[in-house]
């Protein structure tokens, strides 16, 4: 069992004291080869490779969702606007395709989800104008977006360990609701490197402000390891959406009695911004993260629709990309579409990544 699978489906573990202390040996195993790693191109023993785009990589430090899609989406769409020729590289995590894989040509969408996974296929909906490339080697990636779409700035989607390829910028997205978990290393706990090496990173995006009260502390330790700009960032949500992508006003579903299912790596995140909106959560399913949905998972999901006798079926804009058809037209299926908010002055950030972009 992976570690995000336990992530998934034991959230608290990853966060116990008693799960760290079982696993610690692992953790130590896991912690010299990552310090082993950095040593190398911290010393510059190996030396990442340098393509001519500018790159600006989105990771983060542990594992779990952290915001870094719409973190992504967010970056891409300012670049693009900025004048720069763009585009996005996934690894393309769950999909099939080998290789590399031009999941949008910034003109339409040439793949499916099986083929390249979720997230990329989220990036390329969202950002209709900027092709989208899944690859787990961000080399080869960069080399086929700069070949065949002249890009100018790539952004790196969850590359923060991914030291092959040398970036301009890191940055690094960290959960408010759950920055470090208990503050140990894979698979004792959460975090994929330890927090001294929060010191790579240029900027630190700080998500999910809204669901933490315990932002002043993140910040000091943010600080007591690094001199990174600090931003902090909420997700709003906008809207609900059938699966044609017809909109649904969020006030349309206050109170009414709903079935709400997710294949992420933080359920609890979408929980609670469903609560937020007053929805009446009659059941809440959990699925793997990346989870593809079956024509006997969907059965699963309407008998219990049908027995808590909902109105409704909502899920995420994530999942909605593994699911192509939902038959059960007397429930219907929403999901629900959210944005990132700057709480720190945005226009800030833009100019940051200007600046940095920019320098020769």
């Amino acid at each position: 069992m992976s570690n995000k699978t336990i992530h998934k489906l034991f959230p608290s573990l990853l966060n116990s004291r008693i799960w760290g202390i079982a696993f610690s040996p692992f953790s130590l195993l896991y912690g010299i080869a990552v310090s082993l790693k950095n040593l190398f191109y911290d010393k510059k023993i190996i030396i990442p490779a340098r393509v001519s785009a500018k790159i600006i990589s989105v990771g983060n430090i542990s594992i779990g969702g952290t915001g870094k899609t719409p973190l992504v989406i967010t970056l891409a769409s300012i670049i693009k606007n900025k004048g720069y020729r763009t585009a996005v590289i996934s690894r393309g995590y769950g999909g099939k395709a080998k290789g590399t894989l031009c999941v949008s040509d910034g003109k339409n969408i040439l793949t499916s989800p099986e083929e390249s996974g979720d997230e990329p296929l989220l990036h390329a909906k969202n950002l209709p104008d900027i092709p989208v490339i899944a690859d787990p080697d961000r080399i080869r990636a960069a080399r086929y977006a700069e070949k065949h779409f002249q890009s100018e700035v790539i952004v790196l989607d969850d590359a923060f360990q991914h030291r092959k390829i040398d970036r301009d910028i890191d940055i690094i997205t960290i959960n408010a609701a759950n920055p470090w978990g208990n503050k140990m290393l894979i698979p004792s706990g959460p975090l994929r490197e330890p927090l001294k090496n929060l010191n790579r990173g240029d900027i630190c995006v700080i998500t999910h402000t809204d669901k933490s009260n315990n932002i002043e502390n993140i910040k000091s330790t943010i600080k007591k390891y690094s001199g990174d700009t600090i931003f902090l960032t909420s997700h709003r949500p906008l809207s609900f959406y059938t699966l044609q992508h017809n909109k649904i006003p969020l006030h349309r579903m206050k109170n009414k009695p709903v079935l709400a299912f997710s294949g992420i790596a933080n359920p609890d995140l979408f929980r609670k911004t469903l609560l937020d909106l007053n929805l009446d959560i009659r059941t809440f399913i959990t699925f793997p993260d990346h989870h593809y949905y079956t024509a006997a998972d969907q059965e699963k999901i309407w008998q219990k629709a049908l027995l808590h006798k909902v109105k409704a079926v909502i899920t995420t804009e994530k999942d909605i990309m593994r699911i192509d058809t939902w038959n059960k037209k007397n429930i219907p299926l929403y999901y629900l579409k959210i944005e990132l908010i700057f709480i720190s002055e945005l226009n800030t950030f833009k100019q940051y990544i200007e600046n940095q972009l920019n320098k020769s």
